[in-house]
């Protein structure tokens, strides 16, 4: 009499193919993760590019604070390594209360731009300024030109 083989997996087969899934899945986790690092790098230079065109469009239309401006010059956005405020910036020197900007956690501006001032009526800056924002994984940048242009965002890694 011959005897069947029994039905199912052996605990063995079990075990490896449990362990191959688990890998897969770690490996899915480990990409995603660092898609979404980048992303929120690239968002944050997003932002903060749409941010400075507020200022440069404030500039320029001549937007004054209510208060102590008797003529204003432009709008001053100054950075630290992870943070940036917009401020309007009159012959008296700066008026008006800033509006702060904070990166995400991880995120940092390196090197710290210099200062840019959007002056009225010209749409322009001071001078050209590169803007590099850091994150886990990738980097950002772009350029605002002298003549208030903005270059596109390059990534790097």
């Amino acid at each position: 009499m011959v005897s069947k083989a029994p039905n199912g997996f052996t605990l063995i087969e079990l075990l490896v193919a449990i362990a191959i899934v688990l890998v897969m899945t770690g490996g899915v986790i480990v990409n995603y993760n660092t898609y979404n690092d980048d992303q929120r790098t690239r968002q944050a230079a997003l932002t903060v590019k749409n941010n400075l065109r507020l200022a440069q469009s404030r500039a320029y239309n001549g937007e004054k604070p209510t208060s102590s401006c008797t003529q204003l010059q432009g709008y001053r956005v100054s950075f630290a390594s992870g943070s940036y405020a917009i401020q309007a910036q009159c012959t008296e020197g700066l008026a008006g209360s800033p509006q702060s900007y904070t990166l995400d956690r991880g995120i940092t501006f390196s090197p710290v731009p210099t200062d840019i001032l959007f002056r009225v009526l010209t749409s322009g800056a001071d001078g050209d300024v590169t803007v590099i924002v850091i994150g886990l994984n990738k980097s950002v940048q772009f350029t605002v030109a002298k003549s208030g242009d903005m270059s596109e965002l390059t990534v790097g890694q």
